[in-house]
């Protein structure tokens, strides 16, 4: 498909920042906007929140919102990075049902106008195809989700059009939709501008997105070029004539029905990272002492979140105690007992563990090579066990009175005995004798 035209007018990235109620004032519409839970993985606070809202359906066609929601998060769910990490995110849908269908059309003459809940309509700043919505009612809808990092507005009418922005994307709900919103969506999520050109200059204004630079000696991707990145480099335009993109024709930010470059991909990643998602979910058993007796095994398992493609990576250590010596500042000292891609569970055994109180630490980490340097601290979880192990029993030895520590007689020998001559031998088993009969009468007396 053709690329949308403006990701933002030329003035600056953002619309309008306006702070709404939560809840919104009842008195702004006549009823709160319909929740539908889409996907629910955990905390708002611990996630990226994608919320879609309805614009231009009529409260007949609230089934026909949902068809549009679900087939945009199945798109999603089949392209990159949304693919690998589609289980991190909470995805909410909002029903604002419209008195008519579709949007105003001002790009047209005689303009259409039609009576909406959020106000979209196409032609926003003389462009046919560039969707706009009024904000306030947008941000007043979208404070009804749980949670609104990223607000999608769903736009009931086939013309072919949308925008993104800061504060939300839009996209019409033709039969290229699907990928409409996942370009509008990165625009929003990620803070990626278009690689395509808007056949003008930036006009001065040095402000620069993760995939367009103004100073190709300087970009925000030079360590994919560093690397060598098949076809990263710096090439002209991006937005801008005078801005720069990262790749030549590789990208969704240029064209509709292609991936992601490594550079707009790994911005997606980061911002994802940046809603400090917890890996783990939880580890029952850390809760607890665990006890280990000699002979027992163990087996420790934490529950985390799953992507796809390359798994997750566990290492499985021992906390060795630190040395009456050592300073708070000084990094763990940790034996490493088991590490590997996948390996949410560690069996142990008690031979596996030296005896006494343990503490285990199982780290989780997202090695993905997406994230090429400085990977957030949430790519990384944690999570301790305690377990005591128990002391074997003593070693067996021949002696059939007991006798041991504190029964004033040892009749055990840690050296070999001496070696002999022939001519000695009996008097040695003769000495011997009397040894054993010495030390079980002793121990018969009080």
């Amino acid at each position: 498909g053709l690329p949308l035209q403006l990701q933002v007018p030329p003035d600056g990235p953002n619309r309008s920042t306006i702070t709404p109620s939560f809840p919104p004032d009842s008195s702004e519409r006549d009823e709160a906007p319909e929740l539908i839970t889409i996907a629910e993985v955990g905390p708002p606070s611990e996630h990226q929140d994608i919320v879609f809202l309805s614009e231009g359906y009529q409260l007949h066609q609230r089934e026909e919102f949902l068809a549009d929601v679900e087939a945009s998060v199945d798109h999603l769910s089949s392209i990159e990075p949304y693919e690998r990490y589609i289980d991190f995110l909470n995805i909410w849908a909002l029903f604002v049902p419209s008195e008519d269908s579709g949007a105003d059309h001002l790009e047209v003459d005689p303009p259409t106008e039609v009576d909406t809940a959020l106000g979209c309509h196409y032609g926003a700043y003389g462009i046919a195809r560039l969707i706009d919505c009024e904000d306030s009612l947008v941000l007043s809808a979208a404070a009804y989700a749980p949670g609104e990092d990223v607000r999608i507005v769903l736009v009931g009418d086939d013309t072919y059009g949308g925008s993104g922005g800061a504060e939300f994307a839009v996209a019409s709900t033709g039969t290229d939709m699907p990928e409409i919103v996942a370009h509008e969506m990165a625009h929003s999520d990620g803070a990626l501008a278009d690689e395509y050109s808007y056949g003008i200059d930036s006009q001065g204004w040095d402000y620069e997105f993760p995939n367009c630079s103004a100073d190709p000696s300087s970009t925000p991707w030079e360590h994919w070029v560093d690397v060598g990145s098949l076809g990263v480099d710096r090439f002209p335009e991006c937005s801008y004539t005078d801005y720069y993109r990262p790749t030549n024709d590789a990208c969704r930010m240029m064209q509709l029905g292609v991936p992601f470059c490594v550079v707009c991909r790994e911005s997606l990643v980061r911002t994802i990272y940046d809603h400090a998602p917890k890996l783990i979910i939880s580890a029952p058993q850390s809760d607890t002492s665990l006890s280990l007796e000699p002979g027992e095994s163990l087996s420790l398992e934490v529950d985390h979140l799953t992507v796809s493609g390359d798994p997750l990576w566990f290492s499985w250590s021992r906390v060795v105690p630190p040395s009456e010596d050592s300073s708070d500042d000084e990094p763990l000292e940790l034996d490493l007992l088991e590490e590997g891609p996948g390996l949410s569970t560690l069996d142990l055994s008690w031979e596996d563990l030296p005896a006494g109180s343990q503490e285990l630490l199982v780290r989780v980490e997202d090695r993905t090579e997406w994230v090429l340097t400085g990977h957030p601290p949430s790519m990384t979880d944690e999570v301790r066990f305690l377990v005591d192990v128990e002391v074997g029993p003593p070693s067996g030895d021949d002696d059939d009175s007991g006798g041991g520590p504190g029964s004033g007689c040892s009749c055990t020998h840690d050296d070999p005995p001496p070696r002999v001559g022939s001519e000695g031998l009996a008097l040695l088993g003769l000495a011997l004798l009397f040894i054993r009969r010495g030390c079980r009468a002793r121990t018969d007396r009080p």
